[in-house]
């Protein structure tokens, strides 16, 4: 009876563990995505530092949600030190996120930028995005910055196309 007992509890204690690493699944189901090579970012004081922006803009009609998602060179997740900007009148930031939304004909800027991050890494983005509308195949075109600062000035460094400058 005790043996028994003993497999009940085991096997309710994996079906939970089970249940839960299900639920723990990622279902962001992205209708498009690309893939943003050449990322360097490195911040050693505010006078000297190295960091990349990502501008997308959505070309639809309808709202998107996009993920943007650093990797360094060993393929750890840098969201932590991620910073996502609104432009306008005033510049607004949000810190942390990788999960955020661009309405319809509208651009934000992603960025690997936190101010004392005493990190230096290259490596990657991957940018997905998904839509209420399933017909939909592409919505964003965007490109990369890359800032330096050897000194007091702000230097744009280089600048690429992601995807070529087509749509994805």
């Amino acid at each position: 009876m005790k043996s028994l007992m003993k497999a009940c509890v085991l096997s309710v204690a994996m079906l939970v563990l089970m249940c839960g690493a299900a639920g723990a699944v990622d279902n962001f189901n992205a209708q498009g995505s690309a893939l943003v090579p050449s990322i360097l970012y490195y911040y050693e004081n505010p006078d000297k530092l190295n960091y990349p922006y990502i501008i997308l803009t959505n070309i639809t009609g309808n709202t998107v949600q996009c993920r943007v998602v650093i990797y360094d060179g060993d393929g750890n997740n840098l969201t932590a030190f991620s910073q996502l900007i609104k432009g306008g009148v005033n510049w607004t930031s949000t810190y942390g996120i990788s999960d955020f939304e661009i309405p319809a004909h509208s651009s934000r800027m992603f960025a690997l930028n936190k101010a004392n991050a005493m990190i230096h890494t290259i490596g990657y983005a991957v940018i997905e995005w998904k839509s209420d509308d399933p017909q939909l195949r592409k919505a964003l075109i965007g490109g990369v910055q890359l800032h330096r600062k050897d000194g007091p000035a702000l230097i744009t460094n280089s600048h690429f196309l992601i995807n070529n400058g087509d749509p994805f």
